[in-house]
């Protein structure tokens, strides 16, 4: 069984007994899944430590202030 996503095209595959027990999943994703304007998109562990530095950064300027 075949799922798309009409917004960025990738799609799911499931593969599944004859009593409709889900065996297995797989996702395939388009070539240009991970750019957005021709730029590469960060990933989501990525992301994340960018997020976590920012926010590190900003509590550490709040104990700064008097």
């Amino acid at each position: 069984m075949t799922l798309r996503c009409e917004r960025c095209g990738t799609e799911r595959r499931d593969t599944v007994s004859d009593f409709g027990k889900l065996l297995g999943r797989r996702y395939y994703k388009p070539d240009n899944y991970d750019r957005k304007n021709g730029e590469a998109v960060l990933s989501r562990s990525d992301f994340r430590l960018v997020l976590l530095a920012i926010r590190n950064e900003e509590a550490t300027k709040r104990k700064r202030k008097p």
